[in-house]
């Protein structure tokens, strides 16, 4: 048996805290890229973009997810749960593994989200959806009259904004 680096180790421990069948889902997932992409980096050359860096990623937002629930959640305004959070957080990148694997893949990153998500059978309520088109900021759907970013999609997003653009080694 090989030895999981700790970093994995405490990804599949964060991922234990999602609810119901999608667990088990992320870490079939996870479990699939480890076999498939090992080395995978995190990024082309922003953040932890190097071999192993999407798993390193990977698990600084899950740990800045719980942290900040957790502080944030004693205000008592929070209309999101931690599972929630952390479903998006582990989904909104797995692109990456099959995008820097150095092998030709026509799809775009919203295709390769969306077969993943479909082939691995998770179950996304609309917020989760929402989250997961905006993690990465909104883009030209910004509006200053309007609010495009829920509160889940705000929080994923500060979560993963400090791992990419704080913490990025």
């Amino acid at each position: 048996m090989v030895a999981l680096k700790p970093e994995v180790t405490n990804i599949i421990s964060y991922l234990l805290k999602i609810d119901d069948n999608n667990s088990f889902r992320c870490i079939k997932l996870l479990n699939f890229f480890l076999d498939k992409y090992p080395d995978a980096p995190g990024s082309s050359g922003n953040h932890q973009a190097y071999p192993g860096g999407y798993y390193i990623h990977v698990n600084d937002i899950l740990e800045y997810a719980i942290m900040l629930y957790k502080s944030l959640s004693k205000k008592d305004h929070l209309t999101f749960s931690l599972s929630d959070a952390l479903l998006v957080l582990f989904l909104h990148d797995i692109e990456k593994p099959i995008k820097y694997s150095g092998q030709d893949n026509p799809e775009t990153d919203a295709q390769i989200r969306s077969r993943l998500i479909n082939e691995f059978g998770f179950e996304l309520t609309n917020e989760h959806l929402l989250a997961l088109k905006y993690i990465h900021g909104e883009g030209q759907d910004y509006r200053k009259d309007k609010r495009v970013m829920t509160p889940l999609c705000a929080f994923c997003h500060c979560c993963d904004v400090i791992s990419a653009r704080i913490f990025f080694k």
